[in-house]
């Protein structure tokens, strides 16, 4: 540089050469011109529509706030990972296996960081002026992490879920392994010579080639569920009527594990039953439970085997040959044997029949010569008598009394056309086979507890009302309660010796009779059939008391109907002497006796089914034994036994709780 040129001061270009400082110039490294260097003050205008670095300015202003916003959430996202984890501690017992989460199903359910932010930058905040405070740095983040947050928890614990889930079936449970061959076989003739069987049933659905075909293996068990079941029910049946009343609480458990291999089929006879032995197993295992005291068992697996019944009716209708199937050949029996079964739990319940006519009408009971086809022949018609019986009775809602008149006479007329269609019933004091005077004494039983269920009707009304043709209808029917209940005590005459379960599976019959004529001598204490009514109460105490000198556990219903008689006799005033009175009223635990009848008499006068009040006294059904035991619990002084799960008078032998028999939790 000149020396001209230093010291000289710079001056704005005039308005002649501003076109060529306008012009581009290529500048070259080192050519610039260092202001202060050259001691020269540097003057700037303003530039129109620009501000002092207004842009720049509004850029660091975003960034700033994108810092902020940064900060918090960093923050925010480290506290809840930390509440997260001590809440996973808590949870987890094991954190390492909680942890444990697939890579992929940790992609496709976390979400990114970066949408939290940019649904942020996205709405408000980085729209807004300059100048304007945000209040949604942190409120828009949080229920995103927190969604994301509640991904990932259930993610770990659907993988802990997963980590221990069994995947494999349902397995059948062995609780007793079976007997030897000769054993098992020695067991069926016992049912199927039916001497002492507690159910003509079981005899009906006892087939020697169940035993062999369980011994065609070495395997414990069988592939096919419904014969496994029916094969062990049998042998629990077996083993009970083999039992003698001293031995019984030692083979009892023998015969409840036999059982409890047969009930671990009933989840898998639900899913895969669909055929005629399914649904005899079913049956099968409701008889013995029936025989014990668990009604409310009984009827759930009468249900189960009539619904599986109904589908097989809905593959034989869809066959194009049903006469060439080997399902229908055996169809018939099976039909009728759950018909049976329904029927009876009709009469004793108070259930709805599961069949209506229509489904009946095209199984019809196969003819035959055998005893057992003669034993269902017997049982089958029965059992229709038996379901029109609820049906026109108890079903058809209100109807005049001359109707109802009418249908009752008409369902007796049926009910004595079966008796006498079965010569060797007629006479039950001349049977001619002693060994099976059981079954003829159980025929006579269902058909008197039959007739009482017919002459109940809906209202039970007092003997001597007869100042109307109602109260007269009503005073014949009751007549005829009293004689069916006189005529099923008279039967235990007739009793045989059999073993203590055949003897528990009748007993409902001559309780109800007995409850039954203890309400009529207690409303007419005068009346000419008093004495003779408690004598036959009496008589069924005795028979009582000789059944618990052979052995059986029955203390409970010896004790209450002891005291039942002794009310009855007390309200006809007998013979005894006050010494013998206060010394039975001491023995018994009754003293008050003159305050307890009014009120008994008038609660019996409500009963309108004596079997299901009979029921409630000896079964597990709630509705039944709710009504026994406030009827019964304060009279008799036993408020302690109504706690359990079975009536009054039911004896701890048959317990199934006391062999485990339930579902441990």
């Amino acid at each position: 540089m000149s020396s001209e040129t230093v010291g000289r001061t710079w001056k704005k270009p005039t308005a002649t050469n501003q076109a060529r400082y306008e012009q581009p110039t290529e500048r070259k490294e080192g050519s610039q011109v260092n202001c202060s260097a050259l001691t020269l003050t540097c003057q700037y205008t303003q530039r129109k529509q620009r501000g002092p670095g207004k842009s720049k300015a509004y850029i660091q202003s975003l960034e700033d706030r994108l810092e902020r916003l940064e900060a918090s959430f960093q923050k925010s996202t480290e506290s809840q990972e930390d509440s997260s984890v001590a809440g996973e501690q808590q949870e987890l017992p094991n954190p390492s296996q909680a942890d444990n989460v697939s890579p992929t199903t940790q992609n496709n359910i976390e979400l990114n960081p970066m949408i939290g932010l940019h649904g942020v930058a996205g709405g408000h905040v980085l729209d807004s002026e300059p100048g304007e405070t945000s209040s949604t740095d942190l409120s828009n983040s949080n229920p995103m992490r927190a969604l994301v947050q509640k991904f990932k928890d259930l993610n770990r614990v659907r993988q802990r879920i997963e980590d221990h889930l069994d995947r494999e079936p349902f397995r059948r449970h062995i609780f007793s392994p079976r007997p030897p061959e000769s054993e098992a076989r020695a067991l069926a003739l016992i049912l199927t010579d039916g001497e002492d069987n507690y159910s003509p049933l079981l005899t009906i659905l006892t087939d020697r080639s169940i035993i062999d075909n369980q011994y065609t293996t070495n395997d414990d068990t069988d592939d096919d569920p419904g014969r496994w079941a029916l094969f062990n029910t049998l042998l629990a049946s077996g083993v009970l009527l083999r039992a003698s009343n001293e031995s019984l609480d030692v083979l009892s458990p023998m015969a409840w594990g036999f059982f409890k291999n047969a009930y671990s089929t009933v989840p898998e006879l639900l899913l895969s039953g669909t055929d005629t032995i399914a649904c005899e197993a079913f049956v099968s295992m409701a008889i013995f439970l029936r025989a014990v005291g668990d009604a409310r068992s009984y009827l759930q697996l009468t249900g189960a085997a009539a619904q599986v019944l109904r589908i097989i009716t809905l593959t034989k209708r869809q066959e194009q040959a049903p006469n060439t199937s080997p399902l229908v050949e055996k169809l018939p029996r099976a039909v009728w044997v759950t018909q049976i079964a329904s029927s009876d739990a009709t009469m004793k319940y108070g259930v709805a029949p599961i069949y209506g006519d229509s489904e009946l009408e095209e199984a019809v009971p196969t003819t035959g010569d055998g005893k057992s086809i003669r034993s269902l022949h017997i049982m089958a018609n029965l059992s229709l008598i038996q379901s029109r019986i609820h049906k026109q009775l108890y079903l058809s809602g209100d109807r005049k009394e001359d109707d109802a008149e009418t249908v009752r006479l008409r369902l007796e007329h049926d009910l004595d056309e079966w008796l006498q269609a079965v010569p060797a019933l007629v006479d039950i004091n001349n049977y001619p086979d002693e060994q099976n005077c059981i079954h003829a004494v159980w025929m006579h039983f269902e058909y008197h507890s039959a007739m009482i269920k017919i002459h109940s009707g809906s209202t039970l009304p007092r003997p001597h009302q007869d100042s109307n043709p109602v109260g007269k209808g009503a005073q014949r029917d009751w007549l005829k309660c009293t004689s069916a209940a006189r005529a099923i005590i008279a039967l235990l005459r007739n009793f045989p010796r059999v073993p203590f379960i055949t003897m528990w599976g009748l007993i409902c019959h001559p309780l109800s009779a007995t409850l039954l004529l203890l309400a009529a001598v207690l409303d007419d204490p005068f009346s000419t059939e008093a004495l003779s009514d408690v004598n036959l109460m009496r008589q069924f105490v005795v028979f009582l008391r000789n059944q618990q000198a052979k052995g059986c556990g029955i203390e409970k219903i010896v004790d209450g109907c002891s005291k039942l008689h002794y009310i009855a006799a007390h309200a006809i005033k007998g013979e005894a002497s006050p010494a013998e009175t206060i010394a039975l009223a001491t023995r018994l635990g009754l003293f008050d006796v003159d305050g307890v009848i009014p009120p008994l008499r008038l609660e019996l006068l409500k009963v309108t089914d004596w079997m299901q009040l009979a029921q409630g006294l000896l079964t597990n059904l709630p509705g039944l034994k709710s009504r026994a035991d406030a009827l019964f619990s304060k009279v008799l002084k036993m408020e302690g036994r109504v706690q359990g799960e079975f009536g009054m008078f039911a004896p701890e032998v048959f317990d199934p709780r006391r062999y485990n028999f339930f579902f441990k939790t």
